[in-house]
């Protein structure tokens, strides 16, 4: 029986003596598609570190997007990083309350204000095949780990299933009110792993045959 491919990127995220951002990125080239929001038809450019009038952003890829059998839109999705060692949400001065970390705060600001800039920029829509009808949408931010949802509070004495369940609140909530009005993803680097083995299972087993 094939054993499952295990990702060199598991050992960049689950590295605890420093900051890995750098080194995870290149690997989101190799699961462009799993960053399209949208059913694809092929991928058309993606690019790191692209510079803007706020910075530069940590991750793009562009995509022909099905709207019909026979015809598509091309469009971009930005999305922006933080490290694997990150944490997701801390408790706001309340044991029933969780806020962004600052961390998570960031890059929803780095994102949207990319996003936004990309709109306008000629060059940029140029180089990932953008025409007048296409769109640049802020599509995500990955961040953290799933061991990592919540930081520790050193006031406050919360089990960690306690924890588990104001993170699924805060999700809840957050998704609600923000992150699905503006079609944003929250996802951890456990996600990326799992979709770059896959796309490993996928190029060692190309008859189809079902992962372990």
């Amino acid at each position: 029986m094939t054993s499952q491919p295990l990702s060199p990127l598991r050992h960049l995220v689950y590295d605890n003596s420093r900051q890995t951002e750098r080194e995870c990125q290149p690997y989101l080239a190799e699961i462009a598609d799993a960053l399209c929001l949208e059913t694809y038809r092929d991928v058309v450019m993606t690019g790191r570190e692209e510079a803007n009038r706020f910075g530069e952003s940590d991750f793009t890829v562009s995509a022909r997007i099905m709207v019909s059998r026979s015809s598509f839109k091309i469009t971009a999705y930005v999305w922006e990083v933080k490290a694997p060692q990150c944490y997701l949400y801390e408790f706001d001065n309340n044991r029933n309350r969780l806020r962004p970390t600052k961390e998570l705060i960031k890059a929803e600001n780095q994102l949207l204000h990319y996003a936004s800039d990309f709109s306008d920029m000629r060059a940029f829509r140029n180089r990932y095949g953008l025409d007048a009808y296409s769109t640049v949408i802020p599509a995500g931010i990955l961040i953290g780990r799933d061991d990592r949802l919540v930081k520790p509070s050193r006031q406050l004495q919360v089990s960690e299933a306690d924890a588990r369940a104001l993170f699924d609140q805060t999700s809840r909530i957050r998704d609600l009110y923000l992150y699905d009005r503006a079609g944003i993803r929250i996802r951890t680097w456990d996600w990326a792993i799992e979709e770059h083995e896959a796309k490993l299972w996928s190029l060692a087993n190309p008859g189809g045959a079902a992962r372990p």
